[in-house]
């Protein structure tokens, strides 16, 4: 009976119950589920969030990009007001060249007259005086 008595007497904890692996094997399977469900909401809030700062990134990249196009607009709208005064300043210049050449052929027009009376009072003089010369030689010559 020592025999007996030394070896462990059998418990139920012992014994191979098939029921109760499978009840462990669907607890560590829910487990795992909840584990890798837990895991996906936190990756998806993760995604969430970086999803959500590259909006906030590009609505401030459009903000930066609406306010270069104000400026650029602003710009535009000061050098189109230095451009029309630029043409307006090429438009009276080209007037005044056109009147300008006008007067300088009406001014070469008034030297070629003076020019030509001047030419004919010189001739009428030298006449005049060659008429007195040739009156003086004719009476110092007769007398």
């Amino acid at each position: 009976m020592k025999q007996a008595m030394m070896q462990k007497p059998t418990t139920s904890k012992n014994i191979w119950n098939p029921d109760e692996d499978e009840e462990n094997q669907a607890l560590v399977d829910t487990e795992r589920m909840q584990q890798y469900q837990i895991q996906e909401e936190l990756e998806f809030e993760q995604v969430i969030f970086e999803r959500e700062q590259r909006i906030r990134q590009i609505e401030s990249d459009m903000l930066d990009v609406n306010k270069v196009f104000l400026d650029l607009a602003a710009m535009v709208r000061e050098q189109g007001d230095v451009i029309g005064t630029i043409e307006e300043n090429i438009t009276s210049a080209a007037y005044n060249v056109e009147g300008g050449t006008e007067q300088l052929i009406k001014a070469r027009n008034y030297q070629k007259a003076y020019r030509k009376k001047l030419c004919c009072l010189v001739l009428i003089l030298v006449v005049v005086a060659v008429v007195i010369a040739i009156i003086v030689a004719v009476s110092l010559n007769g007398s």
